[in-house]
């Protein structure tokens, strides 16, 4: 009986690292130099699981592209995406210029998963990533492919869960965490990316 029940600790424990492993997923191609898709990698609430094992299988059997190319930096693609059941996976188009660019990612849903500004080819301005109900889950300004000014990320529910700022890509000055219900969890202060003791 023992024997069972710390197999069954075990597992539990093992599940819940799994899950945890997958929560600071990042859209932005960084080191990366071209147009990454959202959905690599991309953390859902547990209940999202089937849902996104269907959206993967169907999408895997073929992805249709338009015959409108754009160009944004030194890549050129299709400026709009399907997943293989014909429904909308990702639209890019220029904003005023060819210097300024927007990407849109969707859910096989229709709902949007995330939504990236570039200029001059990189990850520039304000960017936002959705959870899979269509609520918005962070928020953050980009400058030349790094992250560089104010980041919100919030729960589920819309209430603020973390917020602070990033110099040249990297964390600085104080960060907050908030537990679900608005109260503040910690505060951090960070220089160059480096926690301050």
């Amino acid at each position: 009986m023992k024997t069972v029940f710390l197999l069954m600790i075990g597992f539990c424990t093992s599940v819940a690292l799994a899950q945890t492993g997958h929560e600071g997923h990042n859209h932005a191609p960084g080191a990366h130099g071209k147009v990454a898709d959202p959905h690599a990698g991309h953390s859902h609430l547990p209940g999202d699981k089937e849902a996104l094992e269907e959206e993967r299988r169907i999408d895997n059997e073929t992805t249709l592209n338009s015959d409108t190319m754009i160009t944004i930096g030194s890549i050129t693609r299709p400026a709009k995406k399907y997943y293989g059941n014909g429904k909308l996976k990702e639209e890019s188009f220029y904003q005023e210029d060819k210097s300024k660019a927007v990407t849109k990612w969707y859910y096989m849903d229709g709902n949007i998963s995330a939504e990236y500004q570039y200029k001059e080819g990189k990850i520039h301005g304000l960017q936002k990533a959705y959870y899979f109900n269509n609520k918005l889950k962070s928020e953050s300004y980009w400058e030349s492919d790094l992250q560089h000014g104010s980041y919100k990320k919030y729960y589920e529910s819309g209430q603020l869960k973390e917020e602070g700022n990033y110099s040249k890509g990297k964390k600085t000055g104080l960060w907050k965490a908030y537990a679900e219900n608005g109260e503040l969890d910690s505060k951090k202060k960070f220089k160059n990316g480096v926690e301050l003791k």
